[in-house]
């Protein structure tokens, strides 16, 4: 990946341009989404964290509010904790002024070291006026953390539960992204899709990048028949 710079120390992620906050869904999670858009525009100091269950969303909203900082040209960093690369020898040297987007923070809740490095970054950020966001799959209290202090610390800022959608809002999903792809999907060949692909929100996204590729390709419109074309529905 093209590193994220910050103004001390190159990180080895950085936010992905797919996605974007205006490729976020809002349905459930509007007020979630607001939230973000306010930190990555910098209308809205301070801090922010968010839990929910895997395909809520938690991780396209932290690198879209990264990537809308960064266009923004913030100083940012989107930082996915438990992954290769990210060490916690590297929260010393981030800028206390950039907006940090912590992603999966409790896969090192119970780590003494890792949670003092996140507390110290914390009090840095907020003396020097930088921004937060962390995303975890439960709340500060149920995280497994073994530093109070620093429950109280993310427990203090306003939290958020991102919602994983339900069947009928992934349909309205599907369409609703359709629309802002430009692509004529109608009520009845988003019924069909959704009674045949994967019921991930990701997974359903992914099946959309290939269909727009593959009618932009064969200049044709997304039709039940043209879908079976593409063996998309069928069973093995």
């Amino acid at each position: 990946m093209t590193p994220v710079v910050t103004e001390q120390i190159p990180l080895p992620f950085a936010p992905s341009r797919r996605k974007a906050l205006d490729a976020f869904y809002p349905g459930p999670n509007a007020v979630v989404l607001a939230a973000v858009r306010a930190l990555a525009e910098a209308s809205a100091p301070g801090m922010a964290y968010l839990h929910g269950a895997a395909e809520s969303g938690k991780s396209h909203l932290l690198q879209g509010t990264a990537a809308r900082a960064r266009e923004s040209g913030r100083l940012c960093a989107y930082l996915p904790l438990g992954e290769a690369g990210v060490r916690a020898e590297l929260l010393p040297e981030l800028n206390a002024r950039a907006l940090l987007c912590i992603d999966n923070v409790d896969r090192v809740a119970g780590d003494v070291d890792w949670e003092r490095r996140l507390l110290d970054l914390y009090e840095r950020s907020r003396g020097g006026g930088g921004r937060m966001l962390f995303a975890a799959s439960a709340p500060p209290a149920g995280a497994g953390f073994a530093l109070a202090d620093l429950v109280s610390r993310l427990a203090g800022q306003p939290v958020f539960r991102v919602r994983v959608l339900s069947e009928a809002e992934r349909a309205d999903a599907l369409a609703w992204e359709a629309r802002r792809r430009g692509l004529q999907v109608s009520p009845a060949t988003v019924e069909w899709l959704m009674r045949r692909v994967p019921r991930g929100t990701a997974a359903l996204f992914a099946l959309l990048d290939r269909v727009d590729r593959a009618s932009l390709e064969e200049n044709r419109r997304l039709t039940i028949p043209f879908l079976r074309s593409l063996g998309i529905g069928e069973t093995p």
